[in-house]
Parts: C-alpha cells; structure tokens; sequence
C-alpha cells in the first residue's frame, strides 16, 4: 500500500479516497484549523503512567537475596551457575512470555466486549469536530454505524470547510 496526497490512498489500480486513522483536517474560511474523526471513546484514557507513578514507592535493594536462603553452593561452582542461568531464563524468557500471553488476552477481551456494544448492542459513535486553535467551540455528534459514522465525517468536514461546524446532520444527533 503506497499513499500520495493526504487522504489518498491506492490499493493495486483502485484509487480510493479513504479517512486517514487520524480523521480529516480541515480548514474553515476564518482560518480555524479543524480534525474531524470517528472516536471509539466517547471520553479520553486515562493517564495510567501518572496513577501508578504517584503509588509507587521506592525500592532501596536491601535484603533483595534472603529468599534464597535454602541453597548452599557448598564447593561446587556449578550450582551457582545453573542458579544465574535459571533466573536469566526466568527472567529474559518466561516472564516475558506469560506478560504476552496475558496483555493478548486482555486486548481479545477488549475488542470482543466493544465489538458487541457497538455491533449488537448499536452503541453509536462519536464523531468529533475538534478545533485545534479553540478547543472551545468544538462539536461532537453521536452516529449509530459505522459506514453512516464515516458519511458524518464526511458530512462535517464539507460543512466546516464552508462556514463552521453544522447544528445538525442528516446520520445522527448533535451531543455537544
């Protein structure tokens, strides 16, 4: 897939005239500078970096060993070997590992349960119109469907780029 031009993109001899991942950006005749996108999330994540640092207390190493009381190396080297070796693999391998299998678990879920809310349950989506120089007068529509969400961008991207964000639109309710 090659892209050329904003919101351009090729597939084989097809040229279609796809939304980007990050929506429209679009400019209205005052010279506000708009983003018109379909939001999974009808409100922002949150900041998780900055909840777990505020909890998290300082390590100072001290008696970081005294679980392993039990081995006696006696005089042999290669049972201190064989330890460093097992917990290198513990470490570097399995750990790893089962943070993979548990994160891709976690994600199936995720989309699984989002999926039934917007495709069975008909959760709608949000639509935004974000200015990018006042945030203030930004709007956002709720669109049941995903092919009508993608007209409504469409919709308010053609609206702006004439005189400013619409009341209403003809896919879905104005929330904001």
């Amino acid at each position: 897939m090659t892209g050329s031009g904003k919101g351009r993109r090729f597939y084989g001899d097809a040229d279609l005239d796809l939304p980007r991942m990050g929506g429209k950006q679009v400019t209205s005749p005052d010279g506000a500078h708009w983003r018109v996108r379909r939001r999974w999330l009808d409100r922002p994540l949150p900041d998780l970096r900055k909840r777990f640092s505020e909890y998290r207390e300082e390590n100072t190493g001290e008696g970081m060993f005294d679980g392993f009381w039990f081995i006696d190396s006696g005089d042999s080297p290669w049972v201190g070997i064989a330890l460093a070796a097992g917990v290198l693999v513990l470490v570097f391998v399995l750990l790893p590992l089962i943070g993979v299998a548990i994160e891709l678990m976690l994600l199936a879920l995720l989309l699984g349960s989002g999926l039934v809310g917007r495709v069975v349950l008909r959760r709608p989506w949000t639509v935004e119109a974000e200015n990018l120089d006042a945030a203030e007068s930004s709007a956002s529509y709720a669109v049941k469907g995903w092919g009508r969400s993608g007209r409504a961008v469409t919709e308010v991207a053609t609206a702006i780029r004439a005189s400013a964000p619409p009341d209403r639109i003809s896919e879905g309710i104005k929330l904001t």
